[in-house]
């Protein structure tokens, strides 16, 4: 039997999560497929993902795949593993690719959603799902400071002391800030991230926002790189990994199901 090479569009709320990567004894995003993979084929496969996120972090289309010796159908992959994990996973998408597939290394570009729920009182509903900021923010002024960042810069002042990308230089292609009803949301895309690049962005944002900051400060964290020129490191709640974007050009697609 040959090896297959199985790519999964999977949709997760993070909020029981201890992230996706996988961690003895608690529960993971990673940990929960791979266990639901076992129930279906009494394989053990190894995930790999396009963009590890943190506790608490929700996915909309997260992408991974994992290499088994296995005839089922896709779709019997689909549904055999959304039967087997919690109901705050669900694949929506399983693909054979080829092998120059690869979901982290094939990526071009990764795109984020933050919320914020700006307004006096607290949501029952967004409370794992939104930041509550009950502060007035001024989303033009957010969204005007933000722009010096689209581009490729150095993100040192963007990162925690614990980050382990070898390269602080990152493409940002697009930084947008909406407003819908109480919900402000930032539309972020880069080709890669630092760890807490997303949270520090938006968390310097709301201090601008709010009078707290003056309007030059991104363009300052970029010159110094220093990471106390910033704002506030907001909550996971209200981040969501998008997209992944990828070359098609590269790789194959030998089957797919939705």
């Amino acid at each position: 039997m040959s090896t297959r090479r199985i790519k999964l569009t999977v949709e997760y709320d993070g909020t029981e999560f201890y992230g996706w990567q996988r961690q003895r004894e608690l529960p993971t995003v990673q940990g929960a497929i791979e266990a639901a993979v076992f129930e279906l084929t009494k394989q053990q496969v190894n995930l790999c993902t396009a963009g590890r996120t943190d506790a608490g972090v929700h996915g909309l289309n997260q992408v991974c795949h994992f290499d088994i010796d296995c005839k089922h159908r896709l779709l019997t992959f689909k549904d055999g593993i959304n039967r087997f994990t919690p109901e705050s996973i669900s694949i929506l998408k399983a693909e054979e690719v080829s092998e120059h597939f690869h979901a982290r290394f094939s990526a071009v570009a990764r795109s984020y959603e933050f919320h914020i729920l700006n307004r006096r009182a607290p949501s029952a509903i967004l409370r794992n799902h939104a930041v509550h900021v009950p502060y007035t923010l001024d989303v033009d002024l957010m969204a005007k400071s933000l722009q010096c960042l689209v581009g490729e810069h150095d993100f040192s002042a963007f990162r925690t002391t614990e980050c382990q990308s070898s390269t602080p230089m990152c493409n940002m292609q697009k930084l947008d800030v909406e407003k819908d009803g109480d919900l402000i949301k930032f539309h972020i895309q880069a080709d890669h991230f630092l760890h807490n690049m997303i949270r520090i962005t938006v968390g310097t944002a709301v201090d601008v926002g709010r009078g707290h900051l003056p309007i030059d400060t991104f363009k300052k964290m970029l010159e110094s790189g220093n990471r106390n020129d910033g704002g506030v490191t907001l909550a996971p709640q209200g981040l969501y990994f998008k997209e992944v974007v990828y070359d098609d050009s590269a790789y194959s697609i030998l089957e797919t199901t939705e």
